[in-house]
């Protein structure tokens, strides 16, 4: 892949980091060992409202799994910055070929080509 495709994606990437740590910043706050950790719920005073309590416990689920969901792709996103420092990028961690730019413009951390076999072979890893 030529550098101009690369820094094109790069810059994508970067970008999409940008945006999901922004998300991630407005619920949750860093951990004892660096990690995300959605904030507790403020359930006020006791004898509050048990109705309202639900709520919030509720309103926790929810973000609890929206970091996950957001925490995996901003991995990815990293793990793609990474590959593209090591001069690893853009190529298929199941058969090793270059995958198609065109699966990189529409997914720029994209970690197999899109051959059946490698899909499999990947989805099975994780």
């Amino acid at each position: 892949m030529d550098k101009k495709n690369i820094e094109k994606l790069k810059n994508i990437l970067e970008a999409e980091k940008t945006r999901l740590e922004t998300e991630l910043g407005n619920f949750t706050k860093k951990g004892l060992e660096n990690e995300r950790v959605v904030k507790n719920p403020d359930l006020g005073e006791k004898g509050a409202d048990f109705s309202e309590e639900a709520d919030q416990y509720e309103e926790f689920d929810r973000l609890l799994a929206m970091e996950h969901v957001l925490g995996d792709d901003l991995d990815s996103i990293n793990l793609a910055l990474l590959k593209i420092k090591n001069g690893h990028y853009g190529l298929c961690e199941s058969c090793g070929e270059e995958i198609n730019i065109k699966r990189l413009e529409i997914n720029p951390q994209a970690h197999a080509c899109i051959k059946t076999s490698c899909q499999l072979k990947f989805m099975q890893q994780q």
